[in-house]
C-alpha cells in the first residue's frame, strides 16, 4: 500500500502544535505566572522562558497543516476551469461555517462563565459600539477590523480568515508557477520595506504547505532511501540539527521570522511524519487523540489558564505539571463538548448547512 499524509498524521502533528502552544502561553513571561511559584529545576527560568517564546512556532505549525489540507482537498475536487474560484471559494466559506459552529459555542460559554473573571463591559465597553464589537469578535473577525476581542489568543481566528481567503490564489499560483511562489513571499515584501506584519509573517509557511500539498513533499522526503537505516538516521539527525539552529537565530532575532517559522514548521511536520508515518493506524490514533480537539483546546485554554482558573492552573508548582493538567482538563472539556454537538444534532445542522452552501441541497 502506497504511503500517504492523511489526515491521521497531521492530527499527530497538531497534537504537537497544542502541547507547544500550551507552553508558549503558560512560560512565554514572568508575566504569565506572576503572582504564583514556579520550580523551573533542573532548568533556569530564564531558559524555560526563551523556550516558550520559541515555542510560538506551534502557530506556523496549523498554518502549515491547514494550507497543505485545503490544497488537498482542492486537487481532489473536479471543478470546472471556468467555474474554478466560483467553487473554490464555496469550498472556503463553509470551511468557515465549520470553524465558527465551534468558535461561537466555546464564545457563548465563556461569555455566560464571565463572572469569574472577564467582564464584557471592560472588553467592548458600552453602548452600540459595545454591540457592533461583540458581533465582530462573535464572528471571528475582531482581529481584522482591530476590534476588541474578548480572548487576545483568538487572533487566529482572523488568522484562518485570511487563509481561507487568499488559499485558492496560492493553490492555483503554486499550481503555474511551484517554488517560484514560496520565493516570492519571502522576497517581495522585503523589497518592498513591508514588515512583519501576520500576513507576511506566516505566507511563507502557507506557500511550503501549498508546495507540500502539490509535490507530494513529506511523503517523498520520508521515502528517500528509507530502506537503509543510516540514511534514516541521518536525515532524522539533519533535520534535528536544522530546529536547533533555526530556534537559536529565531531567539536572537525578529528579523526572520518568517523564515524560521517555515522552516521549523516544515521540519517539525517531516519528522512526526518520518518518526509516525509508519505505525498502525490505532496507534495514529492514539497519538493524534489530542489534535483532533485541538480547535476547541485552543479556543478555550486561556480561560482556564488565564481567566477563570489561573490559581488552579498554577498550584501545581512545576511546569511539566502545569502543561500536563491543563492538557486533561482541556481535552475532557473538549471531548465533552463534541460529544453534546453530536448527540444534540449540532454537528449534523452544521453539515446540513455546509451542504446546501457546496451544491445547494442538504
Amino acid at each position: 500500500m502506497q504511503l500517504s499524509f492523511t489526515k491521521q498524521d497531521s492530527n499527530i502533528v497538531k497534537t504537537v502544535a497544542i502541547i507547544l502552544m500550551y507552553i508558549h502561553h503558560s512560560f512565554f513571561s514572568q508575566e504569565s505566572y506572576a503572582g504564583y511559584t514556579v520550580n523551573f529545576t533542573p532548568f533556569g527560568e530564564a531558559d524555560v522562558i526563551s523556550f516558550a517564546q520559541v515555542c510560538k512556532i506551534c502557530v506556523a505549525l496549523f498554518v502549515f497543516i491547514s494550507a497543505y489540507g485545503i490544497c488537498v482537498s482542492f486537487n481532489k475536487g473536479k471543478s470546472k476551469p471556468e467555474k474554478c474560484y466560483i467553487n473554490l471559494y464555496k469550498e472556503n466559506f463553509c470551511r468557515y461555517i465549520k470553524l465558527l459552529s465551534a468558535f461561537i459555542l466555546i464564545y457563548i460559554i465563556a461569555q455566560v462563565f464571565s463572572f469569574l473573571g472577564r467582564s464584557n463591559q471592560e472588553v467592548y465597553g458600552t453602548g452600540l459600539k459595545k454591540i457592533f464589537f461583540m458581533i465582530l469578535d462573535f464572528m471571528g473577525l475582531a482581529n481584522i477590523f482591530g476590534t476588541p476581542t474578548f480572548n487576545p489568543t483568538w487572533w487566529y481566528m482572523g488568522m484562518a480568515v485570511t487563509i481561507f481567503c487568499i488559499m485558492p490564489i496560492i493553490w492555483n499560483c503554486t499550481k503555474k508557477a511551484g517554488a517560484a511562489c514560496l520565493i516570492v513571499s519571502v522576497i517581495v515584501p522585503r523589497m518592498l520595506g513591508i514588515g512583519l506584519t501576520e500576513l507576511t509573517w506566516w505566507l511563507p509557511t502557507i506557500c511550503l504547505g501549498a508546495l507540500a500539498a502539490e509535490y507530494n513533499l513529506i511523503v517523498k522526503c520520508r521515502e528517500y532511501k528509507k530502506e537503509h537505516m543510516p540514511w534514516r538516521i541521518g536525515k532524522i539527525m539533519l533535520t534535528m540539527c536544522v530546529l536547533v539552529g533555526f530556534g537559536l537565530l529565531r531567539s536572537r532575532t525578529t528579523a526572520f521570522y518568517d523564515i524560521t517559522d517555515m522552516v521549523m514548521a516544515g521540519s517539525i511536520v517531516y519528522l512526526c511524519f518520518e518518526l509516525f508515518g509508519g505505525v498502525s493506524e490505532k496507534a495514529k490514533k492514539i497519538l493524534g487523540f489530542t489534535g483532533v480537539y485541538s480547535m476547541n483546546m485552543f479556543l478555550m485554554h486561556t480561560f482556564v489558564r488565564g481567566y477563570y482558573f489561573k490559581a488552579f492552573s498554577y498550584s501545581f508548582k512545576y511546569p511539566i505539571i502545569i502543561l500536563a493538567v491543563l492538557v486533561i482538563d482541556t481535552l475532557l472539556f473538549s471531548v465533552c463538548l463534541e460529544w453534546m454537538k453530536n448527540v444534540s444534532g449540532y454537528n449534523k445542522a452544521v453539515s446540513i448547512i455546509c451542504s446546501r452552501c457546496l451544491h445547494g441541497k442538504g
